[in-house]
Formats: structure tokens, sequence, C-alpha cells
């Protein structure tokens, strides 16, 4: 993915892909498991040989995340995969959507307290005002307590 026309390309497919296998298209269960492992993994392969795709990349497992769909591990790596993000300054799209997961009904009590402690583990000081404020009000949600 050092091309940058070729890493647009595979987070298009990546995209494509996690969007049908959310929507249950797939016609193979067995596929159905795998396949958004290796979307998943191709993101992070953008992601880590074209730093200016990171916002675009963030967008694809953000969207995947928000829909709250698939098994409780693919949620917990996207969670891990968006926070590697976070720690390499894609910080607003990140925190929004950490934060809509953690106080969605629909996102198990695991998965919300796996984003506040894979987020605890990641930040330190000094924090910017506005991370701060994002950062309370997620660590604030109902379902954390």
């Amino acid at each position: 993915c050092s091309d940058a026309a070729a890493a647009g390309g595979a987070l298009l497919w990546a995209h494509e892909g996690l969007q049908r296998g959310a929507l249950g298209r797939r016609s193979d269960a067995s596929e159905d498991e795998e396949a958004p492992e290796a979307q998943v993994g191709v993101v992070m392969a953008v992601a880590a040989a074209q730093p200016a795709l990171l916002r675009q990349c963030c967008a694809v497992l953000s969207a995947r995340l928000r829909q709250l769909q698939g098994g409780l591990a693919l949620q917990k790596r996207l969670v891990d995969c968006v926070i590697s993000l976070l720690a390499r300054g894609v910080v607003a799209p990140v925190m929004e959507a950490l934060g809509e997961v953690a106080s969605s009904s629909a996102a198990d009590f695991s998965l919300a307290r796996h984003v506040a402690l894979r987020l605890l583990a990641v930040v330190a000081p000094p924090y910017a005002p506005p991370f701060a404020a994002s950062l309370l009000a997620l660590l604030r949600q109902p379902r954390l307590k």
C-alpha cells in the first residue's frame, strides 16, 4: 500500500466489504466471520503506509463500529483500531465514534468498558481542553458506572 492510488482502492474495497458484511448480504457464514477481520487488517495497513489517509481509515472503521453488528470480538478489534488512530493524531472523529458506542443502549456493557479501559491506557496529560471535555463526557456515560 505504498502507492496512494492503490491504498485508496484498498480502502474502498475494505469499506464496501465491511458495509456489505454489516448488512448481512454474505451467504457463507464462515466467510462472514473471517472477511471483516481481513478488511480491518487492510484498513490498518493503509493507515500505516499512507498517513494522509488516516481520517479516511477512521471513517471506514467508525462506520462499521457504530453499527454495533458482528461478534463482540470484532467490535473490540474495531475499538482497538480506532484508538490506535487516535494515538496517531485522529482525535475528534475517534472520540465522537467512541462516545457514540459507549453511550449506545445497543452496545454490550463489556464493549463500553473496553472502550473506556483502552482509551485510558493510551492517553496521557497534558490534555487539550476539547479533548479533555470529550474524554470526561465519555467517562461519565451511565453505562460505565
